[in-house]
């Protein structure tokens, strides 16, 4: 029994060991023609060890036509698999609490990914749920849609400088169809466990109704802290 207790806390403290923990924070600002120009600030947490990835994050946008509010809440857990590529799989959760007496929103998304040195390659699929306040909290689920995000590097991950340009329907608080992708680019800077980056992202109009899905900009920077 001791040498059980012995073995289950050495590979306690190993996996301790091996774990690390990420802080991401970002502001920027962004225009479309409903929020019109707004500011963001958000951050997401981390908690990686070697076969699990957790992570929760929170979304907070203020303009002068709908006021401040938190915007979206997310929670998400990956798996590494024990292969010899980088692949995970993975469960992603996301609440938009939109107007509190009109309507909110929830996703629901399983995923897999690939990062490789010079690529991160996510594809899946989501479950969208939407409830109105108004209609005596009637709702309706939209089901089995395609999500994806592809980000293609320059340089190795680990590089100092770097630039990365990519197409998505899955943003860390934000969920599109799959034919209203967002287009990004990234400058990025990597002292240390430090990471500095800026990018842009442009989202064109719908191709189904421009008035749910108009045309987006927004430039957002943060930092990214490894412990």
């Amino acid at each position: 029994m001791p040498l059980k207790a012995l073995i289950i806390s050495l590979l306690f403290l190993c996996s301790y060991a091996t774990a690390q923990t990420s802080l991401l924070h970002r502001i920027g600002i962004g225009h479309n023609p409903v929020k019109r120009t707004y500011a963001e600030i958000s951050t997401v947490t981390s908690y990686t060890s070697t076969c699990w990835e957790l992570e929760a994050g929170l979304n907070w946008q203020g303009n002068t036509y709908y006021g401040s509010s938190i915007q979206a809440f997310t929670l998400g857990a990956l798996y590494n698999l024990p292969v010899s590529q980088p692949i995970s799989v993975g469960i992603h959760y996301m609440y938009h609490p939109h107007n509190q007496l009109l309507l909110s929103e929830q996703n629901l998304a399983l995923m897999a990914t690939y990062m490789p040195q010079h690529l991160d390659v996510y594809i899946g699929s989501y479950i969208r749920h939407f409830t109105s306040k108004q209609f005596s909290n009637q709702s309706v689920s939209e089901l089995g849609y395609l999500l994806y995000q592809l980000n293609v590097y320059v340089f190795p991950k680990n590089y100092i400088y770097n630039a990365m340009i990519g197409v998505r329907s899955y943003d860390t608080f934000e969920i599109e169809q799959a034919g209203n992708p967002m287009y990004v680019l990234q400058l990025s800077y990597r002292p240390s466990t430090i990471h500095y980056f800026l990018e842009g992202c442009v989202k064109p109009a719908g191709f189904y109704n421009i008035h749910v899905n108009p045309f987006h900009t927004q430039l957002r920077g943060g930092i990214l802290w490894t412990l």
